[in-house]
């Protein structure tokens, strides 16, 4: 069976990034609005859910 224990983990790590203003910095999210632009964990989590790559890895 596959591993799914990661699922929702976007919405466990909501909240502020520490990293957040450094991360902006080098985003190449050009998804206007994204409520995830700069928190790296929330982002990755997020595209993993849904079976795709965020910009920063394609």
């Amino acid at each position: 069976m596959k591993d799914m224990s990661w699922r929702g983990q976007d919405k466990k790590m909501a909240g502020e990034c520490p990293n957040k203003e450094e991360n902006l910095a080098r985003c190449p999210c050009d998804w206007p609005g994204c409520p995830r632009k700069g928190k790296c964990c929330e982002c990755i989590a997020y595209h993993r859910e849904h079976g795709d790559l965020p910009a920063c890895l394609r």
